[in-house]
């Protein structure tokens, strides 16, 4: 589908190149940007967690204000 939207090839062509490149080919240099993309997520939310707990331990504002800080920052930190 990729293919066919960025080089205007038809659906017949698309196919007939599947078959000749093979499965394991369609999703070639796929695993960088996934390992990527795991891992940045992975300290974004886990960043969330430790600053919204360490938010509602230290600061006394309603939960909607720190929970929206931790996020804010954890956002931050992971756009670094």
């Amino acid at each position: 589908l990729f293919r066919q939207q960025l080089y205007g090839i038809k659906t017949r062509d698309a196919v007939l190149q599947l078959r000749r490149d093979g499965f394991r080919n369609l999703y070639r240099g796929i695993l960088p940007p996934l390992m990527q993309k795991t891992t940045t997520l992975a300290l974004m939310f886990g960043l969330y967690e430790d600053l919204s707990c360490l938010l509602r331990k230290h600061v006394r504002t309603p939960e909607f204000a720190t929970r929206s800080v931790a996020a804010v920052l954890a956002g931050t930190t992971e756009a670094i």
